[in-house]
């Protein structure tokens, strides 16, 4: 029985790969205007350089992370995490900062991928899967409270925000003093581990979480330009709209293990693609900031569904010495998904006007999601994943 400390441990160790990025977007224009002469993509890497390198990355340090003990590499990914994390508040050197990012990153992966396997060794059946939604609603909860902060500090310098990274200080300690040896072979006696790793559906549910996170992050990178091309609203308004989605995420995943007992997961990731179908389609519909309120709060349902059902259908199909590996298949799925979001909204609504791009990613995504259901009525609950019985 994992104690109270080494579930907040873990749960403190997940936040931490929602803040790694967005916790400087506030003074990105204070550093811009500090870096003065500096060509502005520079500077716009400090925020997307984690990203890249989590992307790259998440899949060896998967491997290293099977290989030695999990709890050591969460400790010494929360060590690298601090330290390069707070690098601004004493380098002056944007090449020297850009380096410690890419870094952040690496520490990042190696965070995600362990604390996550390190769940699936602790934690078995239905109290994995609530776990798990515990988890992404942590993450989503701790992403507000971490952008709130790294706002607030960025009023006062360019260089305030970095030191919201030292937070991985105590999550270093105690991952070290809180988190016991695991035994992932037994999960406490409730599920048969897999014993041969599915690495065809694995990088399946990779392109899934690829697809889905390319759609949803339209959100965060358009609905700003949109607000103040049709509505004249400012940054403020947007970031409400932006928080919604996270708020009513964190919520959905707290459903979350009572949702995919009842359901599945082939279910579930067919109604997290409808629910970011509807929200962006919404987006695209309404034409007051209320009804954008409401589309961005529905499509984070879906959100908030995505990345604990990933997650724990993933650990049930690796076997326990190929767990992080298989973790580490998803979280490059994530992150791929944040950086070419971009690459895809931004020509699209280029070619098009602003709604009619929210409408076209819509029905991208709900097709897709009527593709997913049907594909889980015609296997009409044969699939091995399926956990609707409790038995993993």
């Amino acid at each position: 029985m994992l104690s109270a400390a080494g579930r907040v441990t873990l749960l403190a160790a997940s936040s931490l790969t929602v803040m790694s990025s967005a916790t400087i977007a506030p003074a990105l224009p204070a550093m811009q205007r500090h870096f003065e002469g500096a060509e502005p993509t520079w500077v716009g890497l400090l925020l997307t350089l984690p990203g890249l390198a989590i992307a790259l990355l998440a899949i060896p340090l998967g491997r290293v992370v099977d290989r030695v003990d999990r709890r050591w590499v969460l400790a010494g990914g929360a060590t690298v995490y601090a330290i390069m994390g707070s690098a601004g508040l004493w380098l002056d050197d944007l090449t020297l900062l850009l380096v410690s990012r890419g870094v952040l990153g690496i520490s990042v992966a190696a965070v995600m991928t362990s604390a996550t396997a390190l769940i699936a060794d602790y934690f078995g059946g239905l109290e994995r899967a609530r776990f798990l939604g515990v988890q992404a609603s942590f993450m989503s909860f701790g992403g507000v409270v971490f952008l709130l902060a790294g706002g607030a500090l960025a009023d006062w310098t360019w260089r305030g925000p970095y030191g919201v990274y030292l937070a991985a200080v105590p999550v270093a300690l105690f991952a070290v003093l809180a988190l016991p040896r695991p035994s992932p072979t037994s999960a406490h006696g409730l599920e048969a581990p897999a014993q041969v790793t599915a690495w065809r559906p694995i990088f399946g549910l990779g392109l899934a979480a690829l697809l889905a996170m390319m759609l949803f992050y339209t959100i965060p990178v358009q609905v700003p330009f949109d607000l103040e091309r049709r509505l004249g609203l400012g940054g403020s308004a947007a970031g409400v709209a932006i928080a919604i989605g996270t708020l009513s995420g964190g919520l959905a995943s707290l459903t979350f293990g009572r949702l995919v007992h009842r359901f599945g997961p082939v279910a579930l990731l067919g109604v997290t693609f409808l629910a970011m179908g509807a929200g962006l389609a919404g987006v695209g519909l309404v034409s007051s900031y209320a009804g954008v309120l409401v589309a961005i709060a529905i499509g984070g349902v879906g959100m908030g569904l995505m990345m604990p059902n990933l997650s724990q259908w993933t650990v049930r199909l690796a076997s326990p010495a190929h767990r992080a590996t298989a973790i580490g298949v998803v979280v490059m799925g994530v992150f791929l998904g944040q950086f070419a979001s971009p690459l895809v909204s931004h020509p699209l609504v280029a070619a098009l006007d602003g709604p009619a791009a929210f409408l076209c990613l819509g029905a991208v995504a709900g097709l897709l999601g009527v593709v997913v259901l049907l594909r889980g009525l015609a296997v009409d609950g044969a699939e091995p994943v399926d956990v609707r019985l409790g038995s993993s």
